[in-house]
């Protein structure tokens, strides 16, 4: 759950719009076509990965207010599908390339949906005893009606930020860790650091809503989603999102995750647990991955891809790479693609696009970044087949990831 850089004051920054070479140089504009090519191949790669028959990049949690009520025991697989395997060979194909455009299409059309181009918080693996570094809410549950999340809903009880909510590198976070905060507080907290004076005469977000989902675990521990629409993160009246994700631990309640949806940023938390992110960060950086929602509330990664293509590929050996291309050599849409899986780094690349001159190139880059720099490239097989490994690690199956159940939303009144 990897949220991508913010704009604006106190908001994240957009990292790599441009990529700055060692001498200061900016590099040329990608062309559309290189544009499209790395975000198809980051489709495939999702596609592969989690078995994701088409990752459309959009904000696929409803974003409009809904009719109707739900508690606990609402039903959480509304609108689910079974998705299956898609194996393309690794190249990009039409069918991608399809997608690709009409996400591209949408985002410029929708409201809720995003671009097809990342977070700055990376998920990690932490399966640690979920426990409060703030004093959490001693209100006499016992005799309140209701679940502990129903209460929550309705401003009776706080939840304390966990001691294991994510660490951020911006000196502003969103959740302040050592603070407990009710619903309405939440609202005035995430309301008051996107929505800018200086931009907007808006001060609160436009509605709040709710959902239940499982853990992706053995244990299939319920957790409450909590939404704010309307923060224009990225522009005015985008309909971007936060999601707070509280948990039950031993009687009380622990904010233990949250993201944003905007422009540049899109994740998907299903009623399993699964949870999908995809996002940019400049025209030839594309990322994406896919994590699960443990018991105690924390995330834990599966796996994590970004593909770079054309200039942005120095980032795999910026040295090797400008002694190879130079400063004003194209390499054309020569891609290069990296899967984190747990600890582990896993490269491919292709040249496929490229022009005879360009492929001499770039083949000389991939042996170079080889004996040099010990980087080693595998298959597409190879990459799945530590996806399947990691799986096994946490406690899920394979075909858990593959499965996106949608949740349901529903209007905190």
């Amino acid at each position: 759950m990897k949220n991508d850089s913010r704009g604006r004051n106190g908001q994240r920054k957009e990292q790599k719009e441009w990529k700055v070479w060692k001498d200061g140089k900016g590099c040329k504009s990608s062309s559309k076509k290189l544009v499209l090519l790395a975000t198809a191949l980051m489709t495939v790669w999702i596609m592969l990965l989690s078995g994701c028959a088409a990752f459309d990049g959009t904000q696929k949690e409803q974003s409009g207010p809904q009719t109707g009520t739900a508690d606990e025991n609402t039903d959480l697989t509304g609108g689910g599908q079974s998705i299956t395997d898609i194996d393309n060979g690794g190249q990009t194909s039409a069918a991608a390339s399809q997608d690709l455009e009409a996400m591209t299409e949408g985002t410029q059309t929708s409201a809720g949906s995003q671009d097809a181009a990342a977070a700055d918080d990376q998920p990690r693996d932490n399966k640690a005893q979920t426990e409060s570094t703030a004093e959490p809410d001693t209100t006499d549950t016992a005799a309140a009606t209701g679940t502990l999340y129903e209460q929550f809903l309705r401003n009776e009880v706080s939840a304390a930020v966990s001691s294991s909510f994510p660490e951020v590198d911006y000196p502003n976070p969103v959740i302040e860790k050592g603070k407990s905060y009710t619903l309405a507080e939440l609202k005035e907290r995430i309301s008051s650091y996107f929505l800018d004076p200086e931009f907007s005469n808006k001060t609160v977000c436009d509605y709040v809503q709710y959902a239940y989902v499982n853990s992706a675990d053995s244990t299939g521990a319920r957790q409450l989603l909590v939404k704010f629409v309307g923060l224009n993160i990225y522009a005015p009246d985008d309909d971007s999102y936060a999601v707070v994700v509280i948990s039950e631990n031993s009687g009380q309640l622990y904010v233990t995750a949250e993201y944003e949806c905007w422009a540049r940023s899109a994740t998907s938390i299903y009623s399993n647990g699964v949870i999908d992110s995809y996002g940019s960060s400049g025209a030839g950086d594309h990322m994406g991955g896919t994590d699960i929602l443990m018991s105690d509330g924390t995330v834990a990664s599966v796996y994590y891809a970004e593909d770079l293509a054309g200039q942005w590929t120095g980032s795999v050996n910026q040295t090797i790479y400008n002694e190879v291309f130079g400063m004003d050599t194209d390499p054309g849409n020569f891609i290069v693609a990296i899967c984190t899986v747990g600890e582990e780094k896993y490269y491919r690349y292709d040249m496929s696009e490229c022009t005879e001159e360009q492929k001499a190139l770039c083949e000389t880059y991939v042996n170079r970044c080889r004996d040099e720099q010990g980087i080693v490239w595998i298959t597409e097989d190879e990459v799945l087949g530590a996806v399947k490994e990691r799986c096994a690690i946490l406690g899920i199956s394979y075909e858990t990831i593959q499965q996106k159940p949608e949740p349901v939303w529903n209007n905190v009144e």
